[in-house]
């Protein structure tokens, strides 16, 4: 009877023990394993594991610099009209800030409007694109960060 592994779900130690008993034993005792019950839970943490390393862990400092970009691009209607033109876009499509690429490009979305779903184009926008029609200090908005005054800069301050 075959076990099929289902990427979605991991599979239970009873599961994992069912799939071990088809390993021969010489491959199990090679490994140092002589129980059936103790290679099982091995091989159940190690796919838990491997799991864990596959998953995506965005980085917080770019999520946020894509996510000012993109406040950026609803705030200012010149920006939006000139990805418009530019990726050749009818009719008020999202503007989602990538980083990837260097030129717009249209792609099909979903939009969900009284409770019914209807696909719409959209057009990804890559961060150096608006980047670059920024100019002056906008191009800096990766690197700027505000400087709060320490508590101990305005203790200092007031012994003087």
């Amino acid at each position: 009877m075959p076990i099929f592994i289902d990427r979605g779900a991991p599979l239970s130690v009873a599961d994992t023990a069912k799939w071990a008993r088809r390993i021969p034993r010489a491959a199990r005792e090679a490994q140092g394993f002589t129980r059936i019950a103790d290679f099982a839970r091995h091989v159940k943490q190690l796919r838990a594991k491997r799991a864990e390393l596959r998953k995506q862990h965005p980085d917080p400092v770019r999520r946020a610099i894509l996510d000012t970009l993109e406040r950026i691009m609803f705030n200012r209607a010149d920006l939006r009209k000139a990805a418009r033109r530019e990726a050749k876009a009818n009719c008020h499509p999202n503007f989602p800030v990538w980083w990837n690429g260097s030129k717009l490009r249209l792609y099909d979305g979903v939009r969900l409007e009284r409770r019914a779903y209807y696909p719409k184009r959209n057009v990804a926008v890559p961060a150096t694109w608006v980047l670059a029609r920024l100019g002056g200090r906008g191009a800096n908005v990766a690197v700027r960060v505000r400087h709060r005054p320490t508590t101990a800069h305005l203790l200092d301050a007031s012994l003087d």
